[in-house]
């Protein structure tokens, strides 16, 4: 189907409005909402007519034109997945124009066109209302309809599957993001515990340096004292032996004479 712009083209004065929701979670259901439709009167007023009003109307219609459109019968459903195929679309628009907004779709649907292919229904569904389809020409219109569809469920799938890849990768790139701060966390206290580490062996290293002084020390004082001792005991035996070949002198000498007392 050609595309004809967002806005849909009114005819004979009918605004019509409607809305849905899509069941991401599912991916292929749809939930119609509250359809709506306005008929403006001659008087400038809006009147809230159904969808399913506007369809009996649109039936009677043809209905009314006997014999001639005795193709009538058909037109039911046909008016049906009009609405529903218009549905369909705006619902796609929808979530096509949320996903650019917050810019998931931005790189992955660049090839798509900007505006997706709307038709204008109402137009169409005067035309079936006021003149009579063939054969053919009913089997072209539901041939396209059915292509239409077959290409909303293909873009719909195609836009879930980019929402979970989306999602996988926003997941994966916080992963990676609290890894690498992870990882820089334990550079920095692998960092800290190095430095901590030379810092406790230049302690070790003055402690023994520290130590071995404490040790060459004790040594040579304990050689001072055993020094001192050993020269106190010769000092002492030097005196001794002094005194004694003194004493032995002393008497050998001829000068050496016994007092007698008297």
């Amino acid at each position: 189907m050609e595309p004809k712009g967002n806005d849909f083209a009114t005819s004979n004065g009918i605004q019509s409005g409607r809305s849905l929701y899509y069941d991401g979670g599912n991916g292929d259901e749809l939930h119609a909402g509250e359809r709506q439709a306005y008929n403006r009167n001659n008087d400038g007023g809006f009147e809230d007519i159904s969808r399913e009003d506007m369809i009996d109307r649109s039936s009677c219609e043809v209905r009314g034109e006997g014999s001639e459109n005795h193709g009538s019968t058909d037109l039911d459903p046909l008016v049906q997945s009009i609405y529903k195929l218009q549905s369909a679309k705006e619902a796609l628009e929808k979530e096509v124009l949320k996903f650019r907004e917050v810019g998931l779709l931005d790189g992955a649907l660049q090839d798509l066109p900007s505006d997706f292919a709307t038709i204008d229904l109402e137009l169409q569904l005067k035309e079936a209302v006021n003149r009579k389809y063939t054969g053919p020409e009913l089997e072209d219109f539901f041939r396209l309809k059915i292509e239409a569809e077959v290409e909303y469920l293909a873009i719909s799938r195609t836009v879930q599957k980019l929402r979970v890849e989306s999602v996988d990768q926003i997941t994966l790139l916080r992963e990676k993001t609290t890894l690498a701060s992870e990882q820089a966390q334990m550079m920095n206290m692998l960092e800290n515990t190095k430095n901590k580490a030379s810092m406790l062996k230049k302690e070790a290293d003055k402690l023994v340096n520290s130590s071995e002084d404490i040790a060459c020390a004790d040594e040579k004082l304990k050689l001072q004292m055993g020094i001192c001792q050993y020269t106190s005991y010769f000092l002492v035996q030097l005196v001794m032996l002094v005194l004694i070949l003194g004493f032995f002198i002393f008497h050998i000498s001829p000068n050496y004479s016994w007092v007698v007392p008297t």
